[in-house]
C-alpha cells in the first residue's frame, strides 16, 4: 500500500535529536503541512511567519509539496501592498486517501475520507460483539473502502475505547466488549494487506482536535469521549500526551460523588450503558433498547420525552464534575467534548454547570464540542494514520 512518504518524506526530531539538512526539510514541510490543514488557505508569506520560516524556505517547500501534489494555489488575493502578488496555498483534500474505522459497542463506522477527514464513502454496520466477528466485519469494509480509492492510500486507522496500545497495536482491555489481549493491528494487516493503526477513540479524537483546527489557539488541552466508554485524551504545550506505557486515559474507574453521597465508578454514573440502565429502571426503556433508542425518545415530545431529557441532562451535570477533578489535576484553557454526552445540544450548559460547581469559584477552561456523528468518529481514526505520516507521535 502506497503512502505519502514514498512521495515526499515528512519527518519530526525528538527531544535533542540532531537532524541532518534534508531532514530539517522534511521537518518543516510537515510543519508547513500541518498549518494549512488547520488553519485553511494562506499565501507563503503568512506561512512563513506563523512557521517561524524565511518566505525562501516556505517557497521551496510549497514547490515539493505542489510536485506531490498535496498542496496548490488558490485564486490570487487583492495586493494591498507593495511586491509580489499574495497567492493562497491549500491542501489538495484528494490528492491521498485514508480509511479510518471506529468499533463502538455495537456498531463498525468505517469510511473512505480525504485528508481533512471528509468522508467520500462510509459504511456503518452491527456487530455480535465478539473479536473474529468484529475482525471479519472490519477487514471486509478495509478492503471494500481501500478498494474505492482513487488516489493512494496512506493506511488505515483503526480506533475503540479500553485499554489500548498504540505501539503494539493491540486492544489489551475493552471491559465493554469484553476483549483482553486482541492483537488489532497485527491481526488486520494480516488479512488486508494494508498498514494499520491502532489507537483509543480519545487519543484519536485529539489528533483531529490538532490537525483540522478544532482546538485552535489552545496549546493545553483535554479531549472527553464519553458513550460507552468513559476516557480522556491530554494535549501539553501542543503534543499529544500518550505515556511511556500507552495505556493511560481511561476514566472508568474514577471515583465520583453520585451526587447522593455514594461514590461510584465513573462508568456506573455517567457511561451510555448507565443512563440506559436508569432508564429501564424508570420504565422509559425496553430490556433491549440502545442508546440512540433513548435520545429518539428524548426528541420525541412525548410526555417519557422530558424524562428521557431529565437523564441525559443528569449525566452531562456528572460529566462536568468529572471534568473539574481533570482540571484541577491538569491547568488546562479548553475542554473538548464528543460521543453521547454532547448527543443533545441541550446537555452542554449542564456540563458546564457541574464544572463551575465542581471548580469551587476556580476558572473553568472553554468548552467546545465535536457533533456526535459517524464523520466525527472515522475523521478522527483517520487523524491517526495522517499523524504518523506527519512524524507525530505514531510515526512509523
Amino acid at each position: 500500500m502506497r503512502s505519502m512518504a514514498q512521495s515526499f518524506t515528512f519527518r519530526t526530531a525528538p527531544p535533542g535529536v540532531v537532524l541532518r539538512h534534508g531532514e530539517v526539510r522534511s521537518t518543516n514541510a510537515s510543519a508547513v503541512f500541518r498549518l494549512l490543514l488547520a488553519d485553511g488557505p494562506a499565501p507563503r508569506s503568512h506561512i512563513a511567519r506563523d512557521v517561524g520560516l524565511t518566505q525562501g524556505a516556505v517557497t521551496r517547500i510549497v514547490a515539493d509539496l505542489g510536485a506531490a501534489g498535496l498542496v496548490a494555489e488558490n485564486e490570487q488575493l487583492p495586493n494591498t501592498t507593495r511586491g509580489r502578488p499574495r497567492v493562497p496555498v491549500r491542501v489538495v483534500p484528494q490528492s491521498r486517501m485514508i480509511v479510518g474505522v471506529h468499533i463502538g459497542f455495537h456498531l463498525v463506522h468505517a469510511a473512505l475520507t480525504d485528508l481533512h477527514g471528509q468522508p467520500l464513502q462510509s459504511r456503518q454496520v452491527e456487530h455480535t460483539g465478539s473479536v473474529a466477528d468484529v475482525l471479519d466485519l472490519c477487514s471486509e469494509l478495509i478492503v471494500e473502502l481501500s478498494e474505492r480509492a482513487t488516489s493512494p492510500l496512506l493506511g488505515v486507522g483503526v480506533i475503540t475505547g479500553g485499554r489500548v496500545d498504540p505501539r503494539a497495536g493491540v486492544v489489551r482491555r475493552h471491559d465493554v466488549l469484553d476483549w483482553a489481549e486482541v492483537p488489532l493491528a497485527a491481526r488486520l494487516a494480516e488479512s488486508t494487506g494494508a498498514e494499520v493503526l491502532v489507537e483509543t477513540s480519545a487519543r484519536a479524537h485529539s489528533l483531529a482536535d490538532l490537525l483540522h483546527g478544532k482546538a485552535r489557539g489552545h496549546q493545553n488541552f483535554a479531549h472527553i469521549f464519553v458513550g460507552h466508554v468513559v476516557e480522556a485524551a491530554l494535549v501539553l504545550d501542543g503534543r499529544l500526551h500518550v505515556g511511556p506505557s500507552g495505556l493511560g486515559g481511561s476514566l472508568e474507574r474514577w471515583v465520583m460523588n453520585d451526587g447522593t453521597g455514594r461514590a461510584v465508578e465513573a462508568r456506573e454514573l455517567v457511561g451510555d450503558s448507565a443512563v440506559i440502565t436508569r432508564a429501564q429502571e424508570v420504565g422509559i426503556a425496553a430490556p433491549r433498547s440502545v442508546f440512540e433508542d433513548l435520545i429518539a425518545l428524548s426528541e420525541s415530545g412525548t410526555h417519557d420525552a422530558q424524562k428521557a431529557i431529565r437523564l441525559l441532562h443528569e449525566r452531562a451535570y456528572h460529566v462536568g464534575t468529572l471534568t473539574a477533578s481533570l482540571a484541577n489535576l491538569v491547568d488546562i484553557s479548553l475542554v473538548i467534548f464528543s460521543s453521547g454526552v454532547v448527543a443533545l445540544d441541550s446537555s452542554v450548559p449542564h456540563v458546564r454547570q457541574g464544572l463551575i460547581a465542581a471548580r469551587g469559584g476556580l476558572p473553568i477552561p472553554e468548552i467546545r464540542t465535536e457533533a456526535n456523528t459517524d464523520e466525527t468518529l472515522t475523521r478522527a481514526a483517520s487523524a491517526v494514520v495522517l499523524e504518523s505520516v506527519l512524524g507525530g507521535v505514531h510515526s512509523r
